[in-house]
């Protein structure tokens, strides 16, 4: 079955204004909010984690995160804290690999 007319316009302006809203946010400066928080994408490539860990995390409240209307949004700080907080000490990485060598 063909899709109807009022479906294909539908879909026509739903790009149309999809580009359009990209195209004001570059201006911008970014795809974030004004208030200088990152979206998912940028949060994932400032940990260097995938999105969907990212995404867990968040509904964890592990990472704390802001949603933004369908949005969720990171604060550059809280990420930052994030990171910091589960930095392993010297120590620690020494220990962990001292029981990697270990035979079992």
């Amino acid at each position: 079955m063909k899709p109807s007319f009022d479906s294909c316009l539908e879909e026509l302006v739903r790009r149309a204004v999809r580009e359009e809203v990209r195209a004001a946010l570059d201006a911008q400066g970014g795809t974030s909010s004004s208030a200088g928080l990152l979206n998912v994408e940028e949060a994932s490539n400032r940990l260097g984690i995938s999105k969907s860990v990212i995404y867990k995390k968040s509904n964890e409240g592990i990472i704390p995160s802001v949603k933004q209307g369908a949005r969720l949004l990171f604060e550059p700080e809280a990420l930052d804290a994030y990171v910091a907080a589960n930095r392993r000490s010297q120590q620690q990485i020494n220990d962990l690999a001292a029981a990697a060598r270990s035979p079992r």
